[in-house]
């Protein structure tokens, strides 16, 4: 939705933040900013905080995740300013200073976490045009070893602080938290595509957690209603396009779960579209009701791919001992 010509660097991160700009929508490892401040004390320690915390609530390579934790800067959230539709987000923009220094205020970053935090994660600054006139800067951030503590005190900030997200909130972590980093815990980490029309709840969410080891990395809401008069893989193609928007290489990189919508016809056909993405067919999760409780829980995660290949393995000892 970018509308001018974007270089293939450019683009490929584009793809990727693009629902967070149009949106205006946060998550754990999103965050978005108006304007970043590296020069007084206050800024710097909002500057490391905020990116400890993503780092320290991201799931590195080595632990089977992306990696990859994003500041936006030059975006106002979807608090500050309400999106009337997908085609209004460039008046949410506010766009950096256009005597930015990109390669100075990369270097400024990385002075600073390595000053501050131990280990410091790993910061790039990339600039983005929107149009003539507008660019915003992602700070894209990669973790190294978590956790990631702050070893020198600054502003509000104390030595051996320890910072994480919850959902969009930043805040010290806790003893446990800080030993589940370390230990590199069997929690999973996922993005989930809720496409139910009812919103997950928290008591949901903590099912998920309790349950089944899974924490949320990002939460994609979309109500569907699929038109039997209209072609289905057309209705599929907008849906992943224009309202889901992953990139390629977060369907091919990232845990991605499901709640499927309660159609069971154009279900199959988007998990079809799903599997053609990733390669393989998603985990889907079943919300449904307990025989001695009216409300609506978290109750299974089915994992449609081992499922898929358990049958295929019984269909080859069939081949073979007919």
């Amino acid at each position: 939705m970018s509308i001018i010509h974007l270089k293939r660097d450019e683009e490929v991160l584009w793809h990727r933040v693009k629902r967070y700009v149009i949106n205006g929508r946060e998550t754990t490892t999103v965050d978005l900013k108006t304007q970043i401040d590296l020069k007084s004390a206050r800024g710097k320690a909002e500057f490391i905080k905020d990116v400890t915390a993503i780092a320290n609530s991201r799931i590195s390579p080595s632990e089977g995740g992306s990696g990859t934790g994003y500041i936006i800067i030059g975006v106002k959230d979807e608090g500050q300013c309400p999106r009337e539709s997908q085609s209004s987000y460039l008046d949410c923009v506010v766009g950096l200073s256009e005597d930015i220094n990109r390669d100075e205020l990369e270097r400024q970053m990385n002075e600073i976490l390595a000053n501050y935090s131990d280990p410091p994660p790993r910061v790039s600054l990339e600039v983005i045009p929107l149009n003539e006139h507008k660019k915003i800067g992602v700070v894209v951030i990669t973790p190294f070893r978590r956790p990631h503590k702050i070893v020198r005190p600054i502003e509000h900030l104390e030595k051996e602080d320890v910072f994480i997200r919850r959902e969009t909130a930043t805040a010290r972590a806790t003893p446990e938290e800080i030993i589940s980093m370390a230990n590199r815990s069997d929690v999973k980490r996922a993005i989930v595509l809720n496409l139910s029309s009812h919103p997950l709840t928290a008591q949901q969410k903590e099912e998920l957690l309790v349950d089944h080891k899974l924490e949320i990395s990002e939460l994609i809401e979309v109500g569907i209603h699929f038109d039997i008069n209209r072609d289905i893989t057309e209705q599929i193609d907008d849906l992943l396009k224009n309202k889901i928007m992953l990139a390629s290489d977060e369907w091919s990189s990232e845990s991605v779960y499901i709640i499927p919508p309660g159609l069971s016809a154009p279900t199959m056909a988007l998990l079809a579209a799903i599997h053609g993405l990733k390669g393989h067919f998603p985990k889907v999760i079943w919300i449904g009701v307990k025989p001695d409780d009216a409300g609506y829980h978290a109750r299974h995660v089915i994992d449609l791919q081992n499922i898929r290949d358990r049958f295929r393995e019984e269909r080859t000892r069939q081949e073979v001992n007919p």
